[in-house]
């Protein structure tokens, strides 16, 4: 995926990728809606493609072509809103609906806070929940593992912040759908997310 500009005037765009940015090091925005156009890959592409995997591949896309963030210059960017062709990448009432009908899980814990006071919520499908407990307590090794990975000078505390993750599977599968962060720091993301698939009426 590269950026329209940057791409053989002869060949046809497939589509636009939109979506917005901020930037994890500072904690600002424009709020502008950014742009990227695909010269490769057409809606059937993305409707195979989670949100998770999309933010990636424009993650890559805006290092690879220099974007760095306009306030404070570094390249660190949380991205959301991603559409294409103005349909959105992540439809949770159709991932709700798909694990409904094929008997498999859906769990989402989202983390807000504004001026450093914050709250949790949860949300979840499941219709066996013996097995939904074993898949809860996977999904917590796999974002953990990730977090751990993330370089400790891109998670940076901020009074607002969010931590957003979306898995959907069964058994010993699953897949992120999609995952935000911001304004946490690493030590923060790994006592938050040891929270997964534990009972909060139990110590």
């Amino acid at each position: 995926m590269k950026l329209k500009q940057e791409q053989d005037s002869k060949k046809t765009i497939m589509g636009m990728l939109s979506f917005r940015k901020g930037c994890r090091t500072c904690n600002q925005s424009n709020g502008i809606t950014s742009f990227i156009g695909d010269y490769e890959n057409n809606i059937d592409y993305y409707k195979s493609q989670t949100d998770h995997q999309v933010s990636g591949e424009i993650t890559k896309s805006l290092e690879k072509n220099n974007i760095n963030c306009e306030f404070c210059g570094e390249r660190n960017f949380d991205i959301s809103n991603i559409r294409f062709d103005d349909i959105e990448i992540f439809k949770l009432s159709e991932i709700k609906n798909s694990a409904k009908k094929n008997n498999t899980f859906v769990y989402i814990y989202n983390m807000t806070k504004q001026n450093n006071l914050g709250g949790a919520s949860i949300d979840d499908v499941y219709q066996d929940y013996d097995q939904f407990q074993q898949f809860q307590l996977l999904c917590r090794e796999e974002i953990q593992s990730q977090i751990n990975n993330y370089p400790q000078s891109n998670l940076k505390h901020h009074p607002d912040g969010i931590f957003y993750v979306c898995f959907t599977g069964s058994g010993s599968n699953l897949r992120i759908e999609k995952l935000r962060y911001s304004g946490f720091s690493k030590e923060a993301l790994l006592n938050i997310s040891s929270n997964i698939g534990k009972n909060p009426f139990e110590d």
